[in-house]
């Protein structure tokens, strides 16, 4: 996901299941390690599908959008959970991430 990193108009199909793929391990890994201990890569994972929408085109920007309002809405349930409650609401922006309100 590097490459895409660093050239985000060339987020295809394979970009948008691994950022899907690491969403999911990262939900299985909390359950055994706790939210405090994901917070910064979920954090990470949130910047770069926020980019990566900044930049997608066509119709695979449907599901990046999709994918990036799912892993802000996790940070925020991250962020409840723990003792950043405070921070939670600044964390999941406000309406869709793809420009709905």
């Amino acid at each position: 996901m590097a490459p895409v990193a660093y050239h985000p108009r060339r987020v295809d199909d394979a970009t948008v299941s691994a950022l899907a793929d690491v969403l999911t391990t990262t939900r299985r890994l909390e359950d055994q390690v706790g939210s405090a201990a994901v917070l910064p890569g979920i954090r990470s994972t949130c910047a770069l599908a926020r980019d990566l929408l900044a930049d997608a085109r066509g119709p695979i920007r449907g599901r990046v959008g999709s994918l990036a309002g799912e892993l802000h809405q996790y940070l925020g349930r991250l962020l409840a959970k723990g003792s950043s409650r405070c921070l939670a609401l600044p964390a999941v922006p406000s309406g869709c991430p793809c420009g709905h309100a």
